[in-house]
């Protein structure tokens, strides 16, 4: 095997917070894990909270957020959301 077939680490990020956290799936698709901290207190479930989209345009449009999506195998560090980059250094945002 190639080892291509891989999912990438990804963040939501919304009005500078991250709201969610997931990966890239090799096929295109997103998948997040939201923050409880995210929701307005009185809308906060006690479960865990899943979203699957399409790809990232929908996830975006969905979220209201910006998806920053990790060019490696690592978590996304906070310097990396805080000013919106890729993880690769150019501050593009996340991978369309």
């Amino acid at each position: 095997m190639n080892g291509a077939f891989r999912a990438r680490p990804v963040a939501v990020v919304r009005d500078g917070d991250r709201v969610a956290a997931g990966a890239l799936m090799p096929g295109g698709n997103v998948v997040v894990q939201w923050n409880r901290q995210a929701f307005p207190e009185g809308e906060r479930t006690d479960n865990l909270t899943f979203s699957h989209y399409a790809h990232i345009s929908d996830a975006e449009q969905a979220t209201g957020g910006t998806v920053i999506v990790n060019p490696g195998d690592g978590p996304i560090l906070l310097g990396e959301v805080d000013d919106e980059s890729d993880g690769d250094g150019d501050a593009e945002g996340g991978e369309k």
